[in-house]
């Protein structure tokens, strides 16, 4: 697929990013930096220097931009500036660095306009050496979506490419095979763009061979990654469900690197299941082998295709009993808390079931402890709340497998909506505080003489959708609920009390 500025009406943001190249010691080495965990896109990750296309690319001017791509290479050459101080244009040896330096600070603080700052110092652009490395669009489930374009640069002789942007956390150069060790253990997580690219570096015979299985990936359809695979034996696959808005996607997950287990199939349309179906034999076609259902509870946007998936590639199903009890289909292994799934293959998986009530009486979690990873179900959301709606649901269960949570440690959480989580204590922390938080404001009204159920969740939450209203109400009993079995409100026909305000009475 090539650049099209029709991309942009299809609700996709251009963006190019730069894979800058060195060979050292006779080694191919590769500058990849890490975005700032709290950004939107990407936070947490590794990647290479880029961003998006602006307005004044399309007329900044270049040298040797590639056909239909000049666009592409004045955001590439700006992005490279901005993210490490490389500045690829015509007469910059001439420029005293403490100039350049100057030029950098300026236009990253938005002071200075790049093309007009460039003709004051007499700079042109030179996208010569800018080699067009394939095009990647980011899937459906991003909350953006990039059309972006890569390009090989080799690093031009002396330049010392220094990371020093709020996007950033660090930056430095490292081998393609180091990088893919770091993403196996699970010290980077990459975006399949990126993962490619370091595959296609670690294999490095000839630039014509790179270029072309840069060009031509794997597993993707219409330049979209079709199984994720940010962590080494975890693929995503967010697939439409019949859940709750603002979501629209369950995530299933299929882990291992040789044994497999499908996580949430919770799909609900014949596409989803195509595509689930299309994944599972691609990876069988790579030797790995799907071994079972693993349900994390009985809601329906994480179980309804479960017996359908495991009639039709024969795999049994686990979960809870208390969930089991709950479900329209046989299941042929429980799971209690502590056990533990071995998923064999080149990179061995021990993961321990963790039984989490709260969300749901047997809801269960997958702990993987040498990693630090955790397959979270409802536990967390990439954006938002949990829902805990009695009496299935239990505030004080709920919270107390929060405190657990963050007990163990995890690095990195794998919600069952929205994206994976980089920094899974924080994460955690801000749900305990937003609970802590709900509480005060319960306790706060009920001090000023606040009693009726109606009026105290219309005071927490205020004017809601009737869908919404709903959910509330659940959120507001399951509180109350917590709240009562630590002493301190009772119940009494629709009203609630302080129990020191009752025993006063």
């Amino acid at each position: 697929m090539q650049p099209d500025k029709e991309a942009t009406k299809a609700g996709l943001v251009e963006s190019a990013a730069v894979i800058l190249l060195k060979k050292e010691a006779g080694s191919l080495r590769v500058f990849w930096l890490r975005r700032a965990k709290a950004l939107r896109m990407g936070g947490g990750f590794y990647a290479f220097p880029g961003g998006k296309v602006d307005k004044a690319d399309e007329t900044t001017p270049a040298e040797g931009s590639a056909e239909g791509l000049h666009r592409f290479c004045v955001a590439a050459l700006r992005e490279l500036f901005e993210e490490t101080g490389v500045l690829l244009a015509k007469n910059v040896a001439q420029l005293a660095p403490p100039v350049v330096a100057a030029f950098r600070e300026a236009l990253m603080e938005g002071r200075v306009d790049f093309a007009s700052q460039l003709k004051q110092l007499g700079l042109r652009l030179d996208a010569s050496s800018l080699l067009p490395a394939g095009v990647w669009i980011t899937p459906t489930f991003f909350p953006v979506r990039f059309y972006a374009q890569f390009f090989l640069l080799t690093c031009p002789e002396g330049a010392q490419p220094q990371v020093c942007s709020e996007e950033a956390e660090e930056g430095n150069w490292v081998l393609p095979e180091e990088a893919l060790r770091l993403w196996e253990e699970g010290e980077a997580l990459l975006h399949p763009p990126n993962l490619h690219i370091m595959r296609c570096l670690a294999g490095f015979h000839s630039e014509a061979q790179l270029r072309y299985e840069l060009s031509n990936p794997p597993f993707c359809i219409d330049n979209i990654a079709q199984h994720p695979e940010f962590q080494r034996g975890v693929v995503l696959l967010p697939l439409k469900s019949n859940t709750l808005p603002p979501a629209e996607y369950t995530n299933t997950y299929v882990l291992g690197t040789g044994d497999l287990w499908v996580v949430d199939p919770g799909f609900c349309d014949e596409k989803s299941r195509a595509h689930c179906l299309r994944v599972l034999s691609e990876l069988k076609a790579m030797g790995k082998t799907p071994r079972g259902i693993f349900l994390t509870h009985q809601h329906a946007d994480h179980t309804e295709s479960a017996h359908w998936l495991s009639q039709q590639c024969a795999l049994p199903i686990a979960c809870h009993a208390l969930t089991a009890r709950q479900l329209s289909f046989p299941v042929e292994r429980l799971l209690e808390d502590g056990e533990t799934l071995v998923l064999e293959g080149p990179l061995r998986m021990r993961l321990q079931v963790l039984h989490t009530p709260g969300h749901a009486a047997g809801h269960l979690c997958l702990w993987e402890e040498r990693r630090g990873i955790l397959i979270a179900g409802d536990m967390v959301a990439g954006q938002g709340t949990i829902s805990i709606v009695p009496p299935d649901g239990d505030m004080a269960d709920y919270v107390a497998q929060l405190e657990r949570l963050l007990r163990l440690g995890p690095r990195v959480i794998h919600p069952a909506h929205g994206l994976t989580l980089v920094d899974a204590k924080a994460k955690l922390q801000s749900y305990l505080r937003h609970r802590a938080a709900r509480e005060r404001q319960l306790l706060a009204l009920l001090r000023q003489g606040v009693h009726d159920e109606e009026a105290l969740r219309e005071g927490i939450y205020g004017a809601l959708g009737e869908e919404i209203q709903t959910l509330a109400r659940g959120s507001l009993r399951a509180l109350l609920y917590k709240l009562e079995k630590e002493g301190k409100v009772r119940m009494q026909g629709g009203r609630v009390f302080l129990v020191d305000f009752v025993e006063g009475l």
